[in-house]
């Protein structure tokens, strides 16, 4: 995940999208989430409380691409946050490094 534009307290609609990869011979491969029971994305907020939400398919989750569209009062801090998605299959459950992202006051 690659952040372009600045994240504030209070943004909605803010997509975060996130591919499941496994490493396969040295490669990066995507993991094929679409047969997933569950899925989550953690984000833990500048004070330590934690933000657990259910991302969607970006596709048809083949691919591996997972993504949350932020609602209104999920980005509530500013400072530094961190993200993993969580994806469990019937083969077992995969997490993704963590993703460190900044969160600015807004005027």
């Amino acid at each position: 995940m690659s952040c372009t534009a600045p994240i504030f307290v209070d943004d909605e609609g803010t997509i975060f999208r996130i591919t499941i990869q496994e490493c396969i011979s040295d490669v990066l491969a995507p993991v094929d989430v679409s047969g997933q029971t569950a899925m989550s994305f953690i984000y833990k907020k500048p004070d330590g409380t934690t933000l657990t939400v259910t991302p969607s398919f970006t596709t048809d989750g083949t691919d591996g691409k997972v993504q949350y569209n932020t609602l209104t009062g999920n980005i509530d801090q500013a400072g530094v946050w961190c993200l993993q998605a969580e994806v469990t299959l019937p083969t077992g459950t995969y997490r993704t490094s963590i993703i460190k992202f900044d969160v600015e006051e807004k005027l």
